[in-house]
């Protein structure tokens, strides 16, 4: 009996000891506390992690990608236009509509129509101030058409002056007038989403570096 006594007390040697070893761990467990980390992901939730930092480890590869994935974003998002602006980081200029090279040729044609007309009209006027001109040394009373031809000869003067607007049919016409209205929208667009995408760009920049880029504008 007292070594089976002995055998229990043993066992309860061992249980006591093994208790306590877990009692031990699972003190430290419960005590064992990790700060957590920051992660800084910028403002737009599709960029969640590609940001601009100021200094830190690695800061030039994650410029690098970052500018990558915000092209690549803008350019789903907001086109080709802005997109080729950031890719190639100079201001795109949209070519206005063009005239097709048989109206241009046409138009020479016609330019040079209207160009003499004006001439054979000045000249005339000329000379019909001329006379009037003398008609009025001699005594009579043609000051008011004097004046009008004045008037006509500084009217003409100023037209000759302007460019001679292209002569279309209906069909050139409108054709014209829609790549014009493209282009004014396309235009307007791409200066909208230049302020748009750099509200992006700004908010994908970690609050050091905008702290830095304020300081910098301040100075």
């Amino acid at each position: 009996m007292p070594g089976r006594n002995g055998g229990r007390g043993q066992g309860d040697a061992r249980a006591g000891r093994g208790g306590r070893g877990d009692h031990g761990k699972s003190g430290r467990g419960s005590g064992y506390s990790s700060k957590p980390k920051t992660t800084k992901v910028g403002l737009c939730k599709e960029l969640e992690g590609h940001i601009f930092d100021y200094g830190g480890h690695g800061a030039a590869d994650l410029m690098r990608v970052t500018q990558e994935k915000i092209q690549q974003y803008v350019g789903i998002k907001f086109g080709e236009d802005i997109a080729n602006e950031i890719k190639n980081k100079k201001v795109v200029v949209l070519t206005p509509p063009k005239y097709s090279d048989a109206i241009e040729l046409r138009h020479q044609e016609y330019e040079k129509l209207v160009r003499r007309k004006q001439v054979n009209l000045m000249k005339a006027l000329e000379v019909k101030l001329s006379t009037m001109q003398a008609k009025e040394v001699a005594g009579e009373d043609v000051a008011l058409d004097i004046a009008n031809l004045q008037n006509d000869i500084d009217d003409l003067e100023y037209e000759s002056r302007q460019e001679v607007p292209h002569k279309l049919t209906m069909e050139e016409a409108a054709g014209y007038s829609n790549n014009a209205k493209t282009h004014s929208l396309r235009d307007a667009t791409l200066e909208k989403h230049r302020g748009q995408v750099y509200a992006l760009i700004y908010g994908q920049c970690s609050q050091l570096l905008q702290d830095k880029l304020k300081q910098k504008s301040c100075g």
